[in-house]
C-alpha cells in the first residue's frame, strides 16, 4: 500500500522538484523528522504547529530543510529558534515557496508564515567568508548530493555540481555579503544577478567532463556591502 497521485492526475511540478532531468532523486542526507521540541509538545498535547527538519551535511556547511504546518485553525505562523535547529552561527533563511531570503543573526529565530496550510524554508549557515550557497532552488532538497556533490568554505566557497546527461545548465542561488566573484575550474559559470539590498545572488553553471562542474565563489576585493 502506498499513497500516490491518482491515475492520470500526476503532479509533474512536484516530481520535477524532487529529481534531476534523468530521474535521479535529489534528497537530503537525513530524513525529515520532528525537531526535539515537538516530542514534549505532543506529550503535553499542546497542539502547537508541527516543525520538522531534514539535513544535507558537508564538512563545512550544509543545509537544514525546515517544514512546518499548523495544528490549530487559529495559527497563521510559527517561530523557531536557530538553536532548536542545531545552528549556532548566522544563517541565511531561504523561503522556498517565495524564492526570497533573509539573514538571521546568531542566536536569532526563523519566522515562518503558513500559506495553503504549510511553510518551507531552507537554512544555510553563513561562513566566515560571508557566503552561503542555497543550491538549486528549483529542487526541494536544494543542496542534495545528487545536485551539489561537494561543498566547502575555506576562505572561499567551492562547490561541485552534478548534472544529468540531458541537462545543459543549472541555476544556483545563494547569499553574499558583498558582490560575488564567480569562477569555474571545470565547466563554466557566470553571475546572472546580485541584489545589493537582499544580498541574494544567482549564477548559471554549465557542465564540463563527466557531467560535472566545479565552481569557486569569493567576494570582490573591497569587502562587504
Amino acid at each position: 500500500f502506498a499513497l500516490a497521485d491518482a491515475m492520470g492526475q500526476m503532479d509533474v511540478p512536484n516530481l520535477t522538484a524532487a529529481m534531476r532531468g534523468d530521474g535521479v532523486v535529489i534528497k537530503p542526507d537525513e530524513s525529515l523528522l520532528p525537531i526535539d521540541a515537538m516530542y514534549e509538545d505532543v506529550a503535553q498535547n499542546e497542539q502547537k504547529a508541527m516543525i520538522a527538519a531534514a539535513r544535507t551535511n558537508f564538512a563545512s556547511g550544509g543545509a537544514v530543510y525546515v517544514f512546518a504546518y499548523p495544528r490549530r485553525d487559529s495559527d497563521t505562523s510559527v517561530t523557531v529558534p536557530l538553536s532548536e535547529l542545531g545552528l549556532s552561527q548566522p544563517a541565511y533563511a531561504w523561503n522556498w515557496r517565495e524564492h526570497t531570503g533573509e539573514l538571521i543573526p546568531a542566536g536569532g529565530s526563523l519566522a515562518m508564515t503558513f500559506t495553503s496550510g504549510w511553510a518551507y524554508d531552507v537554512l544555510l549557515p553563513v561562513g566566515a567568508d560571508g557566503l552561503a550557497l542555497v543550491g538549486d532552488a528549483s529542487k526541494i532538497a536544494t543542496l542534495g548530493r545528487k545536485r551539489i556533490a561537494a561543498l566547502s568554505h575555506r576562505g572561499q566557497l567551492t562547490a561541485t555540481i552534478a548534472f544529468a546527461p540531458n541537462e545543459q545548465d543549472v541555476e544556483l542561488s545563494g547569499y553574499a555579503a558583498g558582490i560575488p566573484v564567480v569562477a569555474a575550474t571545470s565547466g563554466s559559470a557566470r553571475l546572472v544577478h546580485y541584489d545589493s539590498q537582499s544580498h541574494a545572488f544567482e549564477i548559471r553553471v554549465t557542465p564540463g567532463p563527466a557531467h560535472r562542474a566545479a565552481v569557486q565563489i569569493t567576494l570582490r576585493r573591497g569587502g562587504r556591502v
